[in-house]
């Protein structure tokens, strides 16, 4: 019965095309997801039901097209070294799938340039209100409300952006849904969730924001002393950052 996805279902339908191959009766399923599913489910397999390593190996050979799928090939080249015994077994890997507007992708430099006179010259107004410190379910709550209002670089509705991040990161602002969770790992996947255009485009705070994710250890490790950190008097209220030097 094709429609039982038992796994010694599968197991069964191939032994059956398998044993049928000489004849003129064709089967009324796919071997190729019935392959992938018995190999998925290989592990569920009664004993009296699995297929052994030659028959296995016919069906993949013979009458499976294990090029179109990986994990069809590799299991044919894993059988064909027990065979063989052979130590080694060629694997193929899936295809990477194609993301758009990927993070990892866009290499900003734009902080390690020697041409900029010192970090702050370049900044541009930055919009900032330090939250409370929260765990647990209020954090979950904060989370919710900022994400769902769409975090922004240079502050946005909630008035956070980058010295949010940074101070997650340098450990000034505890924001947790477990108590033991670290803040720079809550910062680094806020930042993903930047709108693609800001991410996308060079500049100064986003760049010095990868430089962070990038090497933990500047804020956890040994280095983590020499960040320089906002003091809470300088962010209980609403403030902005005036800085010269960028364009918009």
């Amino acid at each position: 019965v094709p429609a039982d996805l038992s796994p010694d279902a599968h197991a069964c339908r191939l032994k059956i095309a398998l044993v049928t191959s000489s004849s003129d009766i064709t089967c009324p399923w796919n071997l190729e997801h019935e392959a992938l599913q018995y190999i998925s489910k290989l592990h569920s397999v009664s004993a009296s039901c699995r297929l052994s390593v030659e028959e296995e190996l016919a069906l993949l050979q013979s009458h499976v097209r294990s090029d179109l799928n990986y994990k069809l090939a590799n299991r044919q080249q894993y059988l064909r070294a027990l065979t063989d015994s052979s130590g080694a077994v060629l694997l193929k890997y899936p295809a990477r799938p194609k993301l758009e507007d990927e993070f990892d992708a866009t290499a900003d430099r734009s902080c390690l340039q020697p041409d900029h006179d010192s970090l702050l010259s370049k900044f541009d107004n930055i919009s900032y209100k330090r939250p409370p410190d929260a765990t647990g379910t209020a954090a979950v709550g904060y989370l919710n409300k900022w994400t769902t209002n769409g975090m922004k670089l240079k502050g946005g509705k909630d008035d956070l952006g980058f010295l949010f991040f940074y101070e997650l990161m340098t450990g000034t602002c505890s924001i947790k849904i477990l108590g033991q969770d670290l803040t720079y790992n809550m910062a680094c996947l806020l930042i993903r969730t930047l709108p693609s255009a800001e991410y996308k485009q060079a500049s100064l705070l986003m760049s010095t924001l990868r430089v962070f994710m990038r090497n933990p250890s500047l804020c956890l490790g040994l280095q983590a002393g020499e960040c320089p950190r906002v003091s809470a008097e300088q962010t209980s209220s609403v403030f902005r950052m005036m800085f010269k030097g960028m364009d918009n």
